[in-house]
């Protein structure tokens, strides 16, 4: 089992990788940090309605961000830079 467990956890890693960007901590409570190699960048949180719940731009290779006001549930998180676009799922308890 313990095998199996490595390997989601491996495959996980691959396909945030592959992503372009990083998001933990992942559920989050307060805070998240989004760490990403490509910056300048802007982060937008939307939520499963597709409202646009909050935006910030990114200047370094790691930016924390308060989400301790959002409500618990699942939000999308996109990342725009030059070179493209990238959304990964977060989950706010």
């Amino acid at each position: 089992m313990r095998s199996k467990s490595i390997w989601l956890l491996l495959l996980v890693l691959t396909l945030t990788a592959a992503a372009g960007f990083f998001v933990y901590p992942n559920p989050a409570n307060d805070h998240i940090t989004i760490a990403t190699p490509s910056f300048p960048a802007t982060v937008s949180i939307t939520d499963v309605s597709g409202q646009v719940i909050m935006q910030a731009n990114i200047t370094s290779s790691e930016t924390k961000i308060d989400v301790s006001a959002l409500a618990s549930g699942c939000y999308l998180i996109s990342v725009q830079t030059e070179n493209g676009r990238a959304i990964n799922k977060m989950m706010k308890e």
